[in-house]
């Protein structure tokens, strides 16, 4: 993934913008949005309603794509 791929600038101006995030080798954009909703759920679930389910998202031991892997900061 690049700068881009959590934008639909890609695909919707194709060509316009050329590398980070917009190239055929970058993870699809489709696939980012998906990764991103996951873990800033958790995230909310976590922090603004205390609900510790999701936490093995925010904790890397629970993957929510093959194409994305959660490392937590130390």
């Amino acid at each position: 993934a690049g700068h881009f791929s959590f934008a639909n600038i890609c695909k919707e101006l194709p060509g316009v913008i050329q590398g980070d995030g917009c190239l055929p080798d970058n993870t699809d954009p489709d696939e980012v949005h998906r990764v991103v909703n996951a873990v800033s759920w958790a995230f909310v679930r976590r922090h603004l309603f205390d609900d510790a389910s999701h936490d093995d998202v925010l904790g890397g031991t629970a993957s929510v794509s093959d194409a994305a892997v959660i490392t937590p900061k130390e």
